[in-house]
């Protein structure tokens, strides 16, 4: 009778999570996700990009247990199609307006935050953080126009979004000239997104569908050229210095096989090397000049005369 009632309690907590899940927007598939995902990113004339992200969570313990973890990547691809890295500096992280305990942690090539107590365990329920954090090196320069490109979600959360959006504010005297969203896992070009502009000529980009885990939300934004100043040609050391970064791991592994081919085979010439078999030879003679009877007696281990067996 216990387990019974073990049980209908169990169902009606799960039943009650996905109720309360679906109050906030969730699709009735998932138990727990990002309610609201809203990002303002204010661009300054030297190119800095200041991000304030709100993130709403509906928590059930199942992958929102002591908080959530931000992947923000760390390089970007400009127009000629080189990856470099970005230098991301966190500002502030809160957690239902109250400053929040997090780490900073690189993996691969992201900057990982987790937010969250160690030794505390969330209950169920709607949690709100926010981070704000600084980068350069976001701005794209072509004819005619400066541009944003960015990813406000990124493509790694392993939870569904309910809502996104981003407003840009853009530096004085700059105007929108071109702008657009797109949806979808990484390289889709799904637009399920709207594009709205307050009185100030402001853009606000709003996803009108719900994302699925490992779908993101990408805006572009681009506007007059000749506001943000451009960076000055990198000199030979800068240059030396990117060209590094890029192929560090390739250089590390040319000479890791430098050092290690030539230890490895004075190693093997010295303790790997099979030592040279002995030729065998056959002998037809009794071994040290033993006699037939000693040879029996060590066959036999015996001096007595088995009648069962016939002489040999």
């Amino acid at each position: 009778m216990m387990k019974h009632l073990c049980l209908l309690f169990f169902a009606l907590f799960c039943v009650m999570g996905r109720l309360s899940a679906q109050d906030d927007g969730l699709h009735p598939y998932y138990s727990e996700g990002i309610i609201l995902f809203h990002s303002d990113i204010d661009i300054a004339r030297d190119g800095v990009v200041r991000v304030a992200e709100t993130i709403r969570v509906y928590a059930a313990g199942d992958q929102i247990k002591r908080g959530i973890i931000r992947e923000i990547p760390q390089y970007r691809t400009d127009k000629y199609g080189r990856k470099k890295r970005v230098k991301i500096h966190v500002v502030e992280v809160l957690k239902d307006s109250v400053t929040a305990s997090y780490s900073e942690q690189e993996e691969g090539t992201n900057l990982n935050i987790r937010i969250g107590d160690p030794d505390v365990i969330l209950g169920n329920g709607v949690y709100e953080y926010k981070i704000v954090y600084e980068s350069r090196g976001h701005i794209g320069f072509f004819d005619g126009f400066d541009e944003l490109y960015w990813n406000v979600t990124g493509n790694d959360w392993r939870l569904p979004i309910v809502k996104s959006s981003a407003t840009v504010h853009l530096p004085g005297g700059a105007k929108v000239k071109q702008s657009a969203c797109y949806t979808g896992v990484k390289g889709a070009t799904d637009t399920d997104c709207t594009i709205e502009y307050d009185a100030n000529g402001t853009p606000t980009f709003t996803t009108s569908t719900l994302l699925s885990p490992g779908a993101g939300f990408t805006i572009a934004i681009g506007f007059t050229a000749g506001i943000i100043q451009r960076p000055q040609p990198p000199g030979p050391w800068e240059r030396l210095l990117e060209w590094f970064d890029i192929a560090k791991a390739y250089l590390l592994a040319v000479i890791g096989m430098l050092v290690l081919v030539p230890v490895l085979y004075r190693k093997w010439r010295k303790h790997g090397k099979d030592p040279d078999r002995k030729v065998v030879v056959a002998r037809f003679d009794p071994p040290r000049n033993y006699s037939p009877a000693a040879l029996r007696y060590i066959f036999t281990k015996s001096w007595t005369i088995n009648p069962s067996r016939p002489p040999s």
